[in-house]
């Protein structure tokens, strides 16, 4: 019973530096030098803010938001029922200049995904 109980803790000890060291793995960043950003519209709201401030900070012109069909609409029906509009009303509301920001709607979902 004692070796079944070290094991796992030893499982346990595991997981714990698996997951402590798993996020700088996961949320790598690698900027290149580019005068643009490209902001995915079904972010959260605290990437959005991420995303300004990057802005803000950087030397960037413009912003393009991307996305295709808001979940559950089924299909698309136009470029404001897509989640790059969405992405887009929360850049604005984020403080990002409307004259600087482009959506780039995707009319596809769900196709050639890995």
């Amino acid at each position: 019973m004692a070796g079944l109980a070290r094991s796992a803790v030893v499982r346990l000890l595991n997981c714990r530096l698996v997951l402590l060291n798993v996020e700088p793995f996961l949320a790598e960043t690698h900027r290149v030098n580019s005068d643009v950003l490209v902001v995915e519209g079904w972010i959260h709201e605290y990437a959005i803010q991420a995303a300004v401030e990057e802005f803000q900070k950087g030397h960037y012109q413009r912003v393009f938001t991307t996305g295709g069909p808001v979940t559950g609409s089924g299909y698309y029906v136009n470029d404001y029922q897509t989640s790059v509009s969405v992405g887009a009303d929360l850049l604005k509301k984020a403080g990002l200049p409307s004259k600087l920001l482009q959506m780039v709607p995707s009319r596809v979902m769900d196709r050639d995904r890995t």
